[in-house]
């Protein structure tokens, strides 16, 4: 350990043979190896799945214990694995915000592209199709400018916070960037699409943002489509063809829900059992 580099990122261990550091490849497949320690005596380490560290490029940093020499104070409160531990928590935090605006705590364009091809891909194999709705705030430029980007902001917080109360667990609400935002509506027919984006459009209308003297009225510009399994498309091609109906939809007057003319089917009138069931499935970022 003394001899190592330091960007290597080992230390000398200050306890000696005590308690010694392996970097091997996983071993969830063999629960116990035989290995020679320091002090020249064989050494048998048991390490269950769960008491492996995963390192980078497949390793695992396993807690081994001299058995003539063991830790006195125990492998679970050995600093150093204490320290991984707490860089792996932080890792997952600081993943969990790269896919998070820090703005609305919806997912970000990021999110958008990776959890939609998943989904594109998931409708495929199952055959439901995968709904998607992108929306424009309605001249909210206008808002900027007359009452400064701090009003703006808190207009986009709010407006987010209401239709976060009407979407289900299981979809995925995303800020495509400015005032525009899109939702995956998974295992979603194009009806029950439409019928959701006109719920979040008719909520927003009726619901003006309240200033100190006088309120500010907002509303919104719907495009909504469906991604069907047969289609062999790729996740941007998807979002910009509801982009295209979004266009449509500002310059048809905006405030309002433009979606693909619908091909007649057997589509039933309510919310199908397997849509049903997938209520209860928590899709929100949850921060921490």
């Amino acid at each position: 350990m003394k001899d190592s580099p330091p960007d290597v990122g080992f230390r000398e261990y200050p306890w000696g043979n005590q308690c010694i550091l392996l970097l091997m490849w996983p071993i969830s497949a063999k629960p116990s190896w035989r290995r020679r320690s320091p002090s020249g005596k064989s050494t048998y380490a048991h390490a269950p799945q769960e008491r492996e560290r995963h390192l980078a490029e497949g390793t695992a940093m396993v807690p081994v214990s001299d058995a003539s020499d063991p830790c006195p104070a125990g492998m679970d409160e050995c600093p150093i694995v204490a320290k991984v531990e707490q860089l792996q928590k932080e890792c997952h935090r600081l993943g969990r915000l790269l896919e998070i605006d820090p703005l609305t705590r919806w997912y970000n364009v990021r999110y958008l592209f990776s959890a939609l091809e998943q989904e594109m891909e998931r409708s495929r194999r199952t055959g439901m199709p995968t709904g998607l709705i992108m929306i424009d705030i309605d001249h909210f430029k206008q808002i900027n400018d007359s009452f400064g980007h701090e009003v703006g902001n808190e207009v986009l917080k709010s407006v987010c916070a209401l239709w976060r109360e009407k979407l289900r667990r299981i979809d995925i609400a995303c800020r495509y960037g400015g005032e525009e935002f899109a939702i995956i509506l998974p295992g979603t027919r194009l009806g029950h699409s439409i019928r959701a984006a006109e719920r979040l459009r008719t909520m927003v209308e009726a619901s003006p943002f309240p200033m100190s003297d006088h309120s500010i009225s907002i509303t919104a510009s719907f495009g909504v489509d469906v991604h069907s399994p047969q289609e062999q498309l790729t996740a941007n091609e998807f979002v910009q063809r509801v982009d295209h109906l979004l266009l449509q939809a500002k310059t048809l007057g905006r405030n309002r829900v433009v979606h693909r003319i619908r091909q007649p089917s057997r589509e039933p009138a309510e919310i199908s059992a397997e849509e049903r069931a997938m209520l209860f499935i928590g899709r929100w970022p949850k921060m921490g």
